[in-house]
């Protein structure tokens, strides 16, 4: 299980890109400190 949380310990918004009976993929907006601002997508897939 992940709790994504912001800075500041607030939830971190995510969305649902894609939803099939093999796999799951998760999409939020990581911001790395005095780097950049980078989409991330999370895939997890059924063994």
């Amino acid at each position: 299980m992940l709790l994504l949380k912001s800075a500041q310990g607030k939830p971190d918004p995510h969305w649902i890109d894609e939803l099939t009976d093999k796999s799951l993929k998760i999409s939020i907006t990581a911001v790395i400190p005095n780097v950049a601002t980078v989409p991330l997508t999370l895939i997890l897939e059924k063994s």
